[in-house]
């Protein structure tokens, strides 16, 4: 797995998470924000949740999760510290941005 950072003066600079298929030799795009695949376990399974259900309280996310909720409460506030999640009053979260559906272009490597 890896990171494809696209940089450039026409394109808009981003990150796509990717996944190297040897049977294929070739790579896939991963669902989600190539930061969260780059988050440990916990973290990135609790963003995964927090992007689909937006406004999740910890009590939810653990029941859901099936984990401890002090884990997932303390996992959230610190998230939030580090700005990978967003919370708001009344302890619910939110992802920290709001992540659209990319457009893929082909584009030409040179090596």
């Amino acid at each position: 797995d890896g990171v494809l950072h696209v940089t450039g003066r026409d394109v808009d600079e981003t990150d796509y998470a990717m996944s190297f298929d040897p049977s294929a030799g070739a790579w896939s795009l991963l669902d989600g924000p190539a930061e969260e695949h780059l988050m440990q376990d916990t973290r990135a399974v609790i963003a995964r949740f927090v992007r689909e259900f937006p406004g999740s309280k910890p009590a939810q996310i653990a029941e859901a999760l099936e984990m401890p909720g002090g884990t997932v409460r303390a996992t959230c506030t610190r998230m939030a510290k580090d700005g990978q999640l967003r919370a708001e009053p009344g302890g619910k979260y939110y992802p920290a941005t709001s992540h659209t559906a990319a457009t893929v272009t082909p584009v030409t490597l040179q090596l």
